[in-house]
């Protein structure tokens, strides 16, 4: 090698290692979150680690939702623990979880996720800035109606909201929230009977 290639090579490695001492501090830490983001599990691997959420991990698998849930595309789940499940009609949950069934428990598990990835903190600020209500879209192609009751948030309204319960778990590709009743197509949280 001659001396002038060794020359730009050096000059070379110079400038790449002075440019990444020049990253600004954001960006740093979006290299980070990035790279933090990239080794968290993905929704499908988070909710099969949610022991209080096999019942609707397993009516995901049913539906055959996986596949989307494990892909790049973030998304936020609303789901109902196993207790919240139990409260359901056995012959509802049992056609749901049939092969005749699956094109309804698809539609009833698409009005559980909302697309993007909805922090707790922004959903309680939507809430407030709203006047105490706000609504979201989900990817059934309506809104739900958040509401702040006490210290906890509602989805629906009244009596028949179904509340979040716990913390939100973060998954690398979206967030998880446990909520305390299945929500109905029409909007509501009760259970159906």
């Amino acid at each position: 090698m001659t001396i002038s290639k060794m020359t730009a090579l050096a000059g070379a490695a110079l400038l790449f290692s002075l440019s990444a001492c020049g990253q600004s501090a954001d960006d740093t830490a979006k290299t980070s979150s990035a790279a933090e983001k990239a080794d968290q599990a993905d929704l499908v691997e988070t909710l099969g680690d949610a022991g209080d959420l096999s019942t609707a991990a397993g009516l995901i698998k049913q539906a055959g939702l996986e596949a989307a849930l494990e892909g790049p595309a973030p998304y936020t789940l609303f789901l109902p623990s196993n207790e919240a499940l139990q409260a359901v009609n056995a012959e509802q949950l049992d056609r749901l979880k049939s092969d005749a069934g699956r094109p309804e428990l698809i539609a009833l598990l698409r009005y559980h996720i909302a697309p993007g990835v909805l922090a707790q903190e922004d959903l309680v600020n939507a809430i407030k800035s709203g006047d105490g209500t706000v609504e979201i879209a989900n990817v059934a192609g309506s809104n739900l109606e958040f509401t702040q009751q006490g210290n906890r948030i509602g989805i629906g309204s009244g009596d028949q909201a179904a509340m979040v319960t716990g913390e939100p778990i973060v998954a690398g590709n979206g967030v998880i929230y446990t909520i305390d009743r299945l929500i109905q197509p029409d909007g509501s949280g009760a259970p159906s009977s």
